[in-house]
């Protein structure tokens, strides 16, 4: 279930953007419900929780800052980006923020924070534009939105009449990424002693879980 409690970029105060990224790491944690974290989740959690909104112009020099980020109030911590950084908007999606997600407020995040889809495309009311080798195309009239991908010269029609959820769907799923080893066989490159430890991980010991954080209800100091 959405809510419309949750506050989606540009952010009107620091509180809003920290409230944001805190709902980011409570829905992180949430995602194990039995509360049995591993390194692998820890490893995610933790370095998220570096990527917070700071009140800081954006750090130009570092990848995923461009110009027009100039007047955006926030940036991240960690890779000074405009803050949501696209780690931390990849997260929200992993996660499954529940947050009124939209269209053009997703496509402008995005743009912001230098993901190389959105770096060169069109955020307008009425069209949206991204993708680098195929481009896709969304155009708004009165029956909903409208998709094209276009690829090597010649386009083709996705989808007709689209609400904004559906889009925002659409854009959201385009986040997801799927990182080493998942879906692929190793490649050869690869030293010779990989390949078993990649199909056959090693058991480690149990691992003490990290602290959950102090603003985690029941976990406070007033819980």
């Amino acid at each position: 279930m959405l809510t419309s409690e949750i506050p989606l970029p540009p952010f009107a105060s620091q509180q809003q953007a920290q409230l944001f990224h805190d709902l980011v790491e409570y829905f992180l944690f949430r995602l194990d419900p039995e509360n049995q974290r591993g390194i692998r989740e820890t490893t995610v959690w933790s370095a998220v929780g570096r990527h917070v909104p700071q009140l800081a112009p954006p750090n130009h020099s570092q990848p995923g800052a461009h110009r027009h980020d100039r007047r955006h109030q926030f940036s991240c911590a960690a890779c000074g980006a405009s803050y949501p950084c696209r780690m931390t908007l990849a997260a929200a999606v992993t996660c499954r923020l529940p947050a009124p997600w939209d269209p053009i407020v997703l496509a402008s995040a995005l743009r912001r924070a230098g993901d190389e889809e959105w770096v060169y495309g069109k955020v307008s009311e009425g069209v949206l534009s991204w993708g680098v080798t195929e481009i896709t195309t969304a155009t708004r009239d009165s029956g909903g939105w409208d998709m094209s991908r276009r690829v090597k010269g010649r386009t083709a029609q996705l989808a007709e009449g689209l609400s904004n959820d559906d889009l925002s769907t659409w854009i959201l799923a385009g986040l997801k990424k799927f990182p080493l080893p998942e879906g692929i066989e190793v490649p050869a490159r690869w030293p010779s002693d990989i390949p078993g430890w990649v199909t056959d991980p090693p058991v480690h010991a149990e691992d003490e879980p990290a602290e959950p954080p102090s603003w985690l209800p029941g976990f406070g100091d007033d819980g």
